[in-house]
């Protein structure tokens, strides 16, 4: 079984459906621009978390949160340290959560710099989803899946 931490790279779109993962081409992925204190360091704090992921939230996909292992209370963090990886607890939980997902980068609010973290966002399903490009495409198809990448005469939906 391939590791999800090698297919979820920057802005790629995965979807889990019935225990498989395939990725999906044409989904519009949302940026990820984080607000920081006006300080020496540019530090993220509480709010500025809470509002990246309302957000998301207003674009249709939710922020995983609580994922880091970074030491402090980050329970209601979305933020994952770039040392971090979809590994362990984490891809489990994805591969037992259907839906479309996407790890991201996070930039800095006004001069739109790498923070250097990134996060983790779902979507139940792409009904809604911004499309680019034209139609959602999912890739590859193997053996015994229809063109889509979905078990013969199966829908995601």
């Amino acid at each position: 079984m391939r590791s999800l931490d090698a297919m979820l790279s920057i802005d790629e779109v995965i979807q889990v459906w019935d225990e498989h993962v395939f990725r999906v081409r044409g989904i519009r992925v949302p940026e990820a621009m984080i607000a920081t204190a006006d300080d020496d360091c540019g530090s993220i704090l509480d709010e500025h978390e809470q509002a990246l992921i309302a957000d998301f939230r207003r674009q249709g996909w939710e922020l995983e949160t609580g994922w880091t292992s970074q030491q402090g209370n980050h329970r209601r963090s979305p933020l994952m340290h770039p040392s971090e990886y979809v590994g362990g607890p984490l891809e489990e939980h994805i591969r037992e959560t259907p839906g479309l997902w996407v790890a991201v980068a996070v930039y800095a609010e006004g001069d739109g710099q790498p923070t250097g973290y990134w996060a983790i966002a779902h979507r139940e399903s792409t009904d809604g989803a911004e499309q680019v490009g034209g139609p959602v495409r999912w890739n590859p198809a193997p053996a015994g899946y229809d063109r889509v990448g979905l078990p013969l005469g199966r829908s995601p939906r």
